[in-house]
């Protein structure tokens, strides 16, 4: 048989519950942050768009470069 005392000691279900959620709500908001930053930096960066082409080009260069070494 249990006291009283022991029974309030014993953590509330729900609590460690709602604990746990209110953790993963906010690890959520600090990844939907991160996320959001993320996105918006290539957007935001005043430097020239460089097309499809221009990239694989560039990105030939430095793999035979590297291919090179």
């Amino acid at each position: 048989m249990t006291s009283a005392s022991t029974r309030k000691s014993a953590p509330d279900r729900r609590s460690i519950t709602a604990s746990e959620r209110m953790k993963r709500a906010h690890d959520a908001a600090a990844y939907d942050s991160w996320l959001r930053e993320q996105v918006r930096a290539p957007i935001d960066d005043p430097r020239p768009s460089l097309s499809d082409e221009q990239a694989r080009t560039g990105m030939a260069t430095r793999r035979q470069a590297l291919l090179k070494k």
